[in-house]
């Protein structure tokens, strides 16, 4: 804040999947840093200030250990950023195979497929159909009480009621437009409490990631 007025802001949100970047007993420890924006008037370098103090506060209070990022050569965007905050580079490979875009929600966008399934969209699904939402469909993942990732919990929902909201879901993504998805950028920040955690989950980066700390950053915008 400066002023009293929100200068800026960053979200922390779950991964569409969660990737073994620091092994399979890791994966839950991956936060993506979906949005970030900073107003006209706010102070230079507020960005990379925001997303560093961010990092720090998660590390500081929950169980987060690794923060990914991406970057759409598509909007000629290099992740310049993520390179100003001495993110790790992982290449320009990433991405869902295809985007979708719904003609009767143009304002939403162009979305991947995982904009069928998210807890919010399945919710609508049920809405829609008049289903009376339960508490027991929704479960936790993890043991995180202070930031709870939750999922649809599939079981808890009889077999007729989650047939009626699969079939909605398939109805919905046969209406959309499909195109095939550019691959982005994708950054990631590995940071412990100690020095000693950190050193210990770069040791694990680098055992599965044999090769990508000497990726050089991007420097050539996308037509």
């Amino acid at each position: 804040k400066k002023n009293g007025f929100l200068a800026g802001v960053i979200v922390m949100a779950t991964p569409n999947a969660f990737s073994d970047i620091l092994g399979k007993e890791n994966k839950n420890k991956e936060k993506l840093i979906s949005r970030g924006a900073c107003i006209s008037w706010s102070p230079k370098n507020l960005g990379s200030w925001l997303i560093t103090k961010s990092i720090k506060w998660m590390v500081k209070n929950t169980e987060f250990r690794a923060f990914s990022a991406y970057s759409d050569p598509e909007a000629k965007e290099l992740g310049t950023i993520y390179q100003a905050c001495n993110f790790i580079y992982l290449g320009q490979k990433f991405g869902g195979a295809a985007q979708y875009f719904d003609p009767s929600k143009s304002k939403r966008g162009w979305f991947g497929a995982h904009g069928f399934n998210d807890r919010s969209q399945i919710k609508r699904y049920a809405k829609k159909l008049g289903i009376e939402w339960k508490p027991e469909w929704i479960r936790q993942v993890g043991t995180n009480k202070k930031s709870p990732t939750t999922k649809i919990n599939w079981k808890n929902i009889p077999e007729d009621i989650s047939t009626k909201i699969k079939n909605e879901r398939t109805a919905h993504r046969k209406r959309c437009i499909k195109r095939k998805s550019p691959t982005k950028h994708k950054y990631i920040y590995i940071l412990g409490q100690t020095k000693k955690e950190t050193k210990k989950l770069k040791k694990l980066f680098d055992k599965h990631n044999p090769g990508v700390l000497e990726l050089a950053y991007p420097s050539t915008r996308g037509k």
